[in-house]
């Protein structure tokens, strides 16, 4: 009688399991699965970066504003150019982090402005220097980075011939030839180049750099998304709405200061709000 209990409470166990596990496949197969937005970048540090936590500050808040909304991201990283490209073209669902561009509209949505890019003239300590205009600039060696499109009336003054520009392919190298003296002015992204410094040069050849406290240019940086899919529309709309969220909460703030931080405390002085 015992034996007989055992075998039939077995039985209808191994029936129940049957049916729980019939259940499960129904339920997975009538809920949504996750959306998923699948963006292409290149290596831009602090912002952007295959070998950073959360591939960078932007990317941080980017997943994050896309979580709130329930959406995971994906990043892919490529050369700039062809980050644009197969985001343009639809094979990618979207690139980042960007300015804002005219020509742009015809192949993206852009989102809000996750965050301001800052511009300003990098400069060795020991060399005196003040401006107010373009005109002051004149007679002095300027290094500028050969794949940035600038403000125009920088752009302007120099293809006019108003200032004297070396152009350079990356804002190491525009370090390196301001303290080797052979250009008297570096124009770079003020994060950019504080991150740069933190992890690329001394604390010795750091202090020796300092920035003129004028703002050169100033532009917000957003994601965009291919106008390839009409989904991204939408999209787009979530991701404002996340951020806003983030925004609102204060958890949208960009962390770049850290490193900088010890590695040149004397310059955190002259250091401008994000």
């Amino acid at each position: 009688m015992t034996l007989i209990s055992i075998e039939a409470a077995s039985k209808h166990f191994t029936q129940l399991k049957a049916v729980i596990f019939v259940l499960a496949l129904g339920l997975s197969a009538i809920s949504p699965a996750k959306e998923t937005v699948r963006l292409a970048a290149g290596e831009w540090k602090p912002y952007v970066s295959s070998s950073m936590n959360h591939y960078g500050h932007f990317s941080r808040i980017v997943t994050q504003a896309f979580a709130l909304e329930g959406v995971d991201v994906e990043y892919g990283f490529f050369p700039w150019k062809r980050s644009m490209l197969i985001a343009a073209q639809g094979a990618w669902d979207g690139t980042l982090p960007w300015g804002y561009q005219k020509d742009r509209i015809e192949n993206f949505h852009h989102s809000e402005s996750v965050t301001m890019q800052r511009y300003f003239f990098f400069h060795l300590k020991r060399f005196e220097f003040d401006w107010k205009s373009y005109r002051d600039l004149r007679g002095i060696t300027i290094g500028a980075s050969s794949i940035y499109n600038y403000k125009n009336e920088f752009q302007h003054a120099e293809k006019e011939g108003e200032i004297k520009v070396v152009r350079v392919g990356t804002e190491s190298q525009l370090i390196k030839l301001l303290l080797a003296g052979r250009i008297q002015l570096a124009l770079i992204e003020r994060r950019i180049a504080q991150d740069l410094m933190c992890r690329s040069f001394s604390p010795e050849e750091t202090d020796q750099i300092t920035y003129h406290p004028k703002l050169q240019s100033e532009g917000g940086l957003h994601l965009l998304l291919s106008n390839k899919h009409k989904r991204n529309q939408g999209l787009i709309e979530k991701f404002n709405r996340g951020l806003k969220r983030l925004q609102t909460s204060g958890k949208a703030n960009l962390e770049f200061l850290t490193c900088f931080q010890q590695a040149s405390p004397r310059m955190m002085e002259q250091v401008i709000s994000p």
